[in-house]
């Protein structure tokens, strides 16, 4: 039995499966996402795991050559974006 890093048996594939250039999406509830794109769920209740919580998981089990944000995230969450600066300072960043 795993006993570190991501548990979650289906977030740890998508991660394992990652190569060159693709992507992958961390978002709270209420994104519209296509039917035909694979999905994780989570959550456990509403805000838990937080967002932040999943990327500082994330960051220590990738590599990541580029972040991205919606445009408005700048604006609605400049805390959030100091944050996942933070977490990559050396990761190029695309609004």
């Amino acid at each position: 039995m795993k006993k570190a890093g991501i548990l979650n048996p289906a977030l740890a594939a998508a991660i394992a499966k990652l190569g060159h250039t693709d992507l992958i999406c961390i978002a709270d509830a209420g994104l519209p996402i296509p039917d035909s794109v694979e999905r994780i769920d989570l959550t456990l209740v509403l805000g838990i795991p937080a967002i932040k919580d999943v990327l500082k998981a994330i960051e220590a089990e990738c590599i990541f050559q580029k972040k991205i944000y919606a445009t408005e995230t700048e604006k609605n969450n400049p805390g959030f974006v100091k944050e996942l600066d933070g977490l990559w300072p050396d990761v190029e960043t695309q609004v």
